[in-house]
This record gives C-alpha cells, structure tokens and sequence, in this order.
C-alpha cells in the first residue's frame, strides 16, 4: 500500500535521520539540505529571522503608504517653505519700496519745508521793508504836518504864535471864561519907535530884537494856560486866563522893566537911549458872548494911550469903568480885519 505524499510548508522542519554510528549528543547541521518527502528540491532553513523577512502581505502595504505619505508630505513641506520664501522675498521687497517712497516723502517733505521757510522768510523781509517804508512815509508825512502846523500857527521869525492861532485861542478862552464865570486879561505889547530902530540899524538887528522881546515874554507869561503871539510886526499880544486887572496890570510891568533892564542901545530913543516898551492891558469877566476883536479893541485903544503919553508905560482899561471910544483901522486891528474877510472866523 502506497504511502500518501504531505507537502513540506516553510514551517515544517524536516529532522535528517539519527546515524546510528555516530554520538547521540552531537546536533544536527541547521542548514543542511533535506530531500522533500514527494522527491522535490529540499529548502533551507533559514531561521526566525530568515523567515520573518520573507513575510509579504498587509505590512508592505502599510509601510509604502507611510512611505507614501512622508513623499507627499515632504513636498507639501517643500512647497510651503519655497512659497513662504517667495512671500518674504515679496513683502521685502515692498518693504524696500515702501521705505524707498519713505525716504522719497522725507526728501519731499523737507524741501517743501525749506521751500515754505525760504517764502516765508521772503515775506516777513518784505513786509518789514514794507513797515520800513510806511514808518519813513508816516515820518514824512508828520514832518510835513509839523511844518504845516507851523506856517498855520506859528510865527516863523519869533517861534511864538501867529496872529490866527491867537484869534482862535481868545475866542477859545472867552467862551471858557463865560462858562467859569472866571476874568480873562489881554496884553499888548508894543516896542516904540520900532519903525526908525530898523531904519537905523537894520533889518537883521530889527529881527533880533523881535526874537529878543518874544523870549522875554515867554519868560514872563510862563504860565500853562498863557498864550503868546505876534501880530503885527513889533506888536504882540499875551492871553492871560484866571487873571485879574491888577495882576496884568503888574504883569504887564514886569514885562516892560525887563526890556528896560536888558538896556538895548537904540541912539534915537532920546534920553533913555535904549529899547522901550508900550503895553495895554484890558480885563473882562464876560456874562455874555464876546468877539476876540472886541476884546482887541478895549486893549489896543489902552495901549495907544501909553503911546500918547511918550511910551514905556502901562495903561489899562478898567473892567468897571467905562469903554474908551476910539477909532481903530484895520491895520492897527488884524482881528476885525480877518473877520470881515472871513479867512479864519475869528471876528
């Protein structure tokens, strides 16, 4: 009877029979080949581990989609790092421009400033040399007003006030005088024997003397509210306001005693051979309107009654007494003149 054939596997071992002649203990050789029990090619016995890597199946599946994932992941990897590097390539490159255009701006900026600082410096030059120029034309102007002034109110030869600003100033102190119920005095000065003193001596040394007299009288009538003038060739007047009679009256005295005492030669004067004075001095507490030539009037008809009685002498014409009449001409009466006129409206 024939015996049935079992196929070896990989994990059969096939034990090679025991020699009988040789000693029980020694082993067998691992890897000697053994004839198949059917009569095929012996295998090897390759041990646990020579086994274990012939194993195919499920676990080369696993491992190559592992392997799989790693690759992919790898690249995904790869690609994220190129494109992060790309990015910050990109954003430093903006960054450049951006710092480029920063840069271009604080360039731009700082010449608009200068550019803004240059006009504005422009600007201020021009209008100081502006300022300058009205701070000139103003100074001009003034000195014009001033001369102006001057030839109006002034007395270019004396330095005192003219004839028409010694209209305006009675006129001012009368209405000041009736409203106060306050007196206001008047004084006409008259040097004597003027006329031949220029003839004499000339015309220069007339004008000194005109200066001369004018100074005495401001150093006389010195008081604030004292106004001083000339208004005829050698004749002046004084506006004394808050003065009586009799203190224009002693007023007026010490005014001709000064010219007594400067002693100016003047040969033809007789004997006192010196410059004289004549002044008329007139006094008015008014209750009423009056004109400055009415005023005029009072002290020039007292004046010429110093004259009558051969000059350096004081006359006035008293408040309470009676108005001397007399006849007055223009010439001898600037004020009425200058009214009848209409030139300053004084009258």
């Amino acid at each position: 009877m024939q015996e049935a054939s079992i196929p070896a596997s990989s994990e059969d071992v096939v034990l090679p029979a025991m020699d009988q002649g040789q000693d029980d203990l020694a082993p067998a050789e691992p890897f000697a080949p053994l004839p198949a029990a059917d009569g095929g090619t012996a295998q090897t016995i390759a041990g646990p581990l020579q086994s274990a890597s012939n194993t195919s199946g499920p676990g080369m599946d696993v491992l190559g989609l592992v392997i799989l994932v790693l690759l992919v992941g790898s690249a995904m990897l790869i690609f994220q790092v190129m494109r992060l590097r790309d990015q910050l390539r990109v954003s430093r490159e903006l960054k450049g421009a951006a710092e480029s255009e920063a840069r271009q701006l604080r360039v731009l900026m700082t010449q608009s400033e200068k550019a803004a600082e240059r006009r504005a410096r422009h600007r201020v030059t021009t209008l100081m040399q502006r300022s300058q120029q009205v701070e000139r034309e103003r100074d001009a102007l003034e000195q014009s007003n001033t001369k102006l002034r001057r030839l109006v109110q002034v007395d270019d030869l004396t330095g005192v006030a003219n004839v028409r600003e010694l209209g305006h100033a009675l006129d001012s102190e009368l209405r000041r005088a009736q409203r106060a119920m306050r007196p206001v005095s008047l004084i006409i000065c008259d040097l004597d024997d003027f006329k031949r003193f220029n003839r004499k001596y000339g015309h220069d040394r007339g004008d000194d003397l005109l200066k001369r007299t004018a100074h005495l009288a401001q150093s006389v009538f010195r008081r604030g509210g004292d106004h001083i003038g000339r208004i005829a060739g050698d004749r002046f007047a004084v506006i004394t306001p808050d003065t009586d009679y009799r203190s224009a009256l002693s007023q007026a005295e010490t005014m001709r005693q000064r010219i007594w005492e400067s002693a100016i030669p003047f040969e033809d004067a007789g004997e006192a051979s010196r410059v004289t004075l004549s002044l008329g001095v007139t006094c008015l507490l008014p209750d009423k309107p009056v004109k400055p030539y009415q005023v005029f009037e009072r002290a020039i008809l007292a004046l010429r009654l110093a004259k009558q009685r051969g000059g350096n002498l004081v006359r006035g014409d008293r408040p309470e007494g009676p108005h001397r009449s007399g006849s007055i001409s223009a010439a001898e009466h600037p004020f009425r003149a200058a009214a009848r006129d209409g030139t300053d409206g004084i009258g």
